[in-house]
């Protein structure tokens, strides 16, 4: 298992090792997605414009993959 957390100012991934989870830089069922540019992404929420945001998230993710 794995848990995607975003608090408003950090995202963070952990998997669930050895019964305890642990914070780790990359997704393991999205191994190519950094970490660093998904809090790019949501660090703009509220900035800009919902729906182009979406938008522009899903072509960079698309690209990723």
């Amino acid at each position: 298992p794995e848990i995607w957390r975003y608090d408003g100012n950090d995202f963070s991934i952990n998997i669930l090792e050895n019964q305890k989870y642990i914070s780790v830089e990359r997704s393991l069922a999205f191994p190519n997605l950094p970490l660093t540019e998904i809090s790019n992404f949501l660090a703009q929420v509220g900035e800009k414009d919902y729906l182009e945001l979406v938008k522009e998230f899903r072509q960079w993710v698309r690209s990723q993959i």
